[in-house]
């Protein structure tokens, strides 16, 4: 269980997110309705600036330490997210195929559900094979809107 001091909030253009660090790799991002946390912690500062460059624009990748745990297959997916590219989507089918599981996109749409580190692994750049975006931590405004400035700034850098 992260202490107090593995956590720090930061506001940005959809809200206050917190980030929660444990041994130098991040855990956690959630999205919380306040926040005002402080810390020295150098980590947690990175991801804290890397968040506000990514709603900027000037971010387009995150390099940070990540630990995400539960199963191959689990892994596997989140992997597969961390490779769809700024500025694109893909469809749940898509993900289950890149991640070394065809016909599992169902099982590939929960471990998105579950994604325990949204934005840096972009859970939001998936979609519905019919178009339809689905939901993003139970908010569809705010993947349309994800989705919406990525594309509009999605320009190498």
């Amino acid at each position: 269980m992260p202490h107090d001091n593995d956590r720090y909030s930061v506001k940005t253009k959809i809200g206050w997110i917190t980030i929660t660090a444990h041994n130098h790799y991040l855990t956690h991002i959630s999205f919380a309705k306040t926040g005002s946390l402080s810390t020295d912690d150098q980590l947690l500062l990175r991801a804290g600036k890397h968040l506000h460059d990514y709603f900027d624009g000037s971010l387009t990748s995150f390099d940070l330490p990540l630990d995400y745990r539960g199963s191959v297959f689990f892994k596997d997916v989140l992997d597969a997210l961390r490779q769809v590219p700024y500025g694109e989507t893909i469809t749940y089918k898509d993900l289950a195929a890149l991640s070394g599981h065809p016909g599992a996109w169902r099982a590939a749409g929960t471990v998105c559900k579950h994604n325990p580190l949204p934005i840096v692994i972009p859970c939001h750049r998936v979609i519905r094979s019919d178009g339809d975006i689905g939901e993003f931590g139970g908010d569809k405004e705010v993947k349309r809107r994800l989705i919406d400035s990525e594309q509009r700034k999605s320009v190498p850098r």
